[in-house]
């Protein structure tokens, strides 16, 4: 199996230094960044399976970072920040982040989360599936509707993918961060699931319907022929 490589973008050497040495006992390969500048050189020079970003760099701003890697390609991204609200989780996530870390977090949690970032970023080959306009291809990650490619995030095909593989089944929001975001409760919440399907209904166009909300408990997926 191939060997990840992570690279961590943070401004303060000890932050980094953590990070290094927690991932490296998970059996990662660890590259530091200090600066915005600094993280582009290692973008382009190295390969690298995901970024560690922090928000707040004395050269850049980590959304604006954050852009500029989601203009090239899919790379898997963590923020990893001290801004706690779920404003700025909400933000994040909405600029295309693939997980949001809050300062101060536990060894075991991070390790945990790039964990399974990387597990969700790695195509299975299950084929593909159709359910009316609605045609999913795992193999490639691609959603098409009426024949019409439709681009989503990372996080949202997984979405998709979770409630199409578990057909009339009641998916509750909580079922959903743990098993789509893994995430912690107290850094996530149902919000960042309502917020992820409203956006992935707008996107799907006439096959948004078959996604159907179970008011105060979650989502379940009727597909129809």
């Amino acid at each position: 199996m191939k060997q990840h490589t992570v690279l961590v973008v943070d401004d303060d050497a000890t932050v980094r230094g953590l990070v290094r040495h927690t991932l490296e006992r998970s059996g990662y390969v660890v590259n530091e960044a200090g600066t915005g500048a600094e993280a582009r050189v290692a973008l382009a020079g190295n390969s690298v399976s995901l970024v560690v970003l922090d928000l707040i760099l004395p050269d850049a701003d980590g959304l604006d970072l954050l852009g500029e890697i989601r203009d090239r390609d899919t790379l898997p991204v963590i923020l990893m920040t001290s801004r706690a609200s779920e404003g700025d989780r909400v933000l994040g996530l909405d600029s295309g982040a693939d997980d949001y870390v809050v300062k101060p977090f536990s060894s075991r949690e991070l390790s945990a989360r790039v964990d399974a970032v990387l597990r969700r970023a790695t195509p299975e080959s299950n084929g593909a599936a159709s359910f009316g306009p609605l045609r999913i291809e795992r193999d490639s990650r691609q959603v098409r509707v009426d024949g019409e490619l439709v681009e989503l995030t990372r996080l949202e095909f997984d979405l998709l993918g979770y409630l199409t593989e578990r057909p009339r089944t009641v998916c509750s929001r909580d079922d959903l961060l743990k098993e789509v975001w893994s995430s912690m409760p107290e850094y996530q919440d149902a919000s960042t699931v309502t917020e992820h399907v409203r956006r992935l209904r707008n996107k799907l166009g006439p096959a948004a319907d078959m996604i159907t909300t179970m008011h105060g408990v979650g989502y379940r997926f009727d597909p129809v022929d």
